[in-house]
């Protein structure tokens, strides 16, 4: 009767151990699973990363090239009056058309 008594506890004693098996297996499972989508999460933030930094960069570029048509374009205004006002011609309604015009360039500048 002792024997079998042990036999009960011992079984017993194994069906616990073997749930508590499961269920050290089952939580790897998860954090297997919770490490490959950390993994995969990181690679898409630094894909993201590198799509924002190289449209920055473009608009950045942009920007500047955009900048610099206004520059060329103010400085050939400037000329424009300057040269316009050497002539001694009566133009005075294309000198504050042209002015108008370069005050406008000069907002647009300042924005940038």
């Amino acid at each position: 009767r002792g024997t079998e008594k042990k036999l009960q506890e011992m079984e017993k004693a194994h069906l616990a151990q073997a749930k508590k098996l499961q269920q050290l297996q089952a939580e790897k499972s998860k954090l297997d699973l919770y490490r490959d989508t950390a993994k995969t999460q990181e690679k898409v933030i630094a894909s993201l990363e590198s799509l924002l930094e190289k449209a920055l960069g473009d608009a950045q570029q942009g920007q500047g090239k955009e900048l610099g048509q206004l520059r060329e374009e103010n400085q050939r205004l400037r000329q424009k009056v300057e040269t316009g006002g050497r002539r001694g011609q009566d133009n005075s309604a294309d000198v504050e058309r042209l002015k108008q015009k370069l005050s406008e360039k000069h907002e647009e500048v300042g924005h940038l």
